[in-house]
């Protein structure tokens, strides 16, 4: 099962969200903050859903940690603002808000479905 870890000090964007990835079948954990996210043991996450304008780091600076810690990680992350030049980085799929949930869940499944095939095939291979 893929997990999520979603970091936003929106409290109702942050559980609405997480509400729609459980009922999808993720297993999905949530931060208020950068600092909190980054206590966590990164490296047992699929994938990092952030808002860009956290309180105490930009979604970007922590999409970067993150990536540095677990170069595995797939990275979204959200923003109420135009489209900027950081927001063309083929890393990290960048969406804007309203937030379209279809559209998410669509690329999550397109990011994550192959990388979860791969870990099976691995550990069939490894018996």
């Amino acid at each position: 099962m893929q997990k999520v870890l979603i970091v936003d000090n929106n409290t109702h964007a942050k559980n609405g969200l997480s509400e729609i990835l459980t009922d999808e079948g993720y297993l999905v954990d949530v931060a208020p903050n950068a600092t909190v996210a980054l206590s966590l043991d990164i490296s047992n996450y699929n994938v990092l859903i952030t808002d860009q304008n956290l309180t105490d780091l930009s979604g970007l600076e922590l999409a970067n940690r993150v990536n540095a810690i677990n170069p595995n990680i797939e990275v979204v992350i959200i923003t109420s603002f135009q489209i900027q030049d950081w927001q063309n980085n083929p890393d990290y799929l960048c969406l804007t808000k309203p937030l379209e949930v279809d559209f998410l869940l669509d690329s999550l499944q397109d990011k994550l479905t192959p990388a979860f095939e791969n870990s099976i095939a691995q550990e069939t291979d490894g018996r």
